[in-house]
């Protein structure tokens, strides 16, 4: 995949099990609020080969302006960098980040967005950075990468943003988040809705007309995210699944005992540790 865009032979091997890794994007729906989780280790390098490949000022769609605008957001604050990743260590860990850049952004006075958009930078970063690169040397890729013209102050905010990720570590509670996350939807497919289509259907006699019975149908109608091995657009198909009323009281038996289960786990589970997607 990255060896067409002419990176590198050993960039793009990195790049491609990062890829195979993780997952690209992932959509949550649950009592009609969407959470979207943005989870892209390897982001920033991807984005920013197709991006000095082209003749655009930000090509690469939205992706890319919206990565470029992260590393901004960094560059803008990094005076500020030490005070807000020293908030987010004393934050509890959660099952979304976005919990815990609410409480930074409380304590610092930052918007959300704002922290947002620092921190899933400096987790691009990171991710990038893997185990043997220097930060100095990520660095050098992400400017090489995106270009000078569009970080305009990089290089005086680079020993502060380089600062930022070293003190940005796997025991940083939206770094704990973050994996929280990948982990919990790291699946090829993820529920996104549903919903049980009920109908009639006559039945006829020979020359059709006349109605001799109804047959009552319901439909389970599916709809689900799955990622694309190509692009990190979103893809939510829906498949149909005729059922009989008994298959009904059966799903529904299903799912009362899921829930069930859900929380036995939890009080077995409670004063032993958190139980993110439980407790949140």
């Amino acid at each position: 995949m990255c060896a067409s865009l002419g990176l590198p032979r050993q960039i793009s091997d990195r790049i491609s099990q990062s890829f195979e890794a993780t997952i690209g994007i992932s959509s949550r729906f649950a009592t009609g609020e969407r959470y979207l989780y943005r989870l892209l280790p390897g982001l920033f390098f991807r984005l920013g080969a197709a991006h000095k490949m082209a003749n655009d000022p930000i090509p690469g769609g939205r992706s890319a302006s919206a990565a470029i605008s992260q590393m901004n957001e960094l560059i803008q604050h990094a005076d500020r960098l030490g005070e807000i990743l020293d908030a987010s260590i004393n934050s509890p860990p959660a099952l979304r980040a976005e919990s815990i850049g609410q409480a930074v952004g409380a304590k610092t006075g930052v918007e959300t967005e704002t922290i947002r958009a620092i921190f899933s930078a400096l987790d691009n970063l990171r991710s990038l950075r893997g185990e043997k690169d220097t930060v100095d040397s990520t660095l050098d890729r992400v400017i090489d990468a995106f270009g000078k013209q569009n970080l305009p102050g990089i290089e005086a905010a680079r020993p502060k943003i380089a600062k930022a990720i070293e003190t940005y570590t796997d025991d940083n509670p939206i770094a704990i988040a973050i994996k929280a996350a990948r982990l919990c939807y790291l699946y090829e497919k993820l529920y996104i809705d549903a919903e049980v289509i009920t109908d009639v259907r006559p039945v006829y006699d020979v020359e059709g007309a006349k109605v001799l019975e109804f047959i009552i149908n319901n439909v389970l109608v599916l709809s689900y995210h799955e990622d694309s091995a190509s692009d990190t657009s979103h893809n939510h198909p829906r498949i149909h699944v005729a059922m009989d009323m008994g298959d009904i009281f059966k799903l529904r038996e299903a799912c009362d005992r899921a829930i069930r289960k859900g929380l036995a786990l939890r009080e077995e589970l409670r004063d032993k540790a958190r139980v993110l997607g439980v407790d949140d």
